[in-house]
């Protein structure tokens, strides 16, 4: 629903010329585990999204799809911290370096990810956890018939916490406080995420 219809249709399969990819993983003790990695890896049909305010579309709100062939490099690094199967921290990041054939920029992809994830089991009954993640700048091209804009748009930092409580091993209650610094942002132009938001339910397997 919010791409036009004519690029919805005639989606394109990527492909991976070559990946290459090398790195160390191991344990710096019984509590602290590392993962490091590099990645570089050629893609065809590669597809990055961009807004178009066609004509023909009622709303002028859509994407529509362009495709590159494009190298990225990847360094991908990760620090993990356990104590007793309760505490779990984990803090990760990726950046990402690309070389486009055709478009100027990798459009509406961030180069820099960061996170950091905690996570408490308290006896399999309360379970709790608390993420941060940061998105650096990124850009958007608005597309207007023969006309281009180029919009460098902003990078965004969220933070989310949420809770379950297992009553039983089939039935649990969750409740979710997300994007706490009640922030406006954008993770796809034009598109402004909700403020500060909750949200809560109950999950049930059988």
């Amino acid at each position: 629903p919010f791409m036009l219809p004519a690029d919805a249709f005639s989606l394109r399969n990527t492909q991976r010329k070559y990946e290459l990819s090398f790195g160390l993983r191991g344990s710096l003790s019984a509590e602290l585990v590392y993962d490091a990695r590099f990645t570089r890896v050629d893609l065809v049909n590669a597809p990055f999204f961009v807004n178009a305010t066609e004509q023909q579309d009622l709303f002028r709100n859509k994407f529509a799809v362009v495709y590159d062939t494009a190298s990225v490099a990847n360094v991908h690094g990760q620090l993990g911290w356990q104590k007793f199967e309760k505490i779990h921290i984990t803090a990760t990041g990726d950046w990402y370096k690309y070389q486009m054939k055709n478009e100027a920029h990798p459009w509406h992809t961030p180069t820099l990810r960061l996170s950091l994830l905690a996570q408490y089991n308290l006896q399999d009954k309360i379970l709790a956890h608390a993420e941060v993640y940061y998105l650096n700048g990124q850009y958007a091209k608005l597309r207007d018939g023969a006309t281009t804009t180029v919009v460098n748009m902003k990078g965004l930092v969220d933070v989310n916490i949420g809770f379950e409580y297992r009553y039983t091993k089939f039935l649990s209650a969750f409740l979710n406080f997300n994007n706490l610094a009640g922030q406006r942002y954008q993770r796809w132009y034009a598109y402004p995420t909700q403020k500060f938001n909750l949200l809560g339910g109950l999950t049930y397997t059988f």
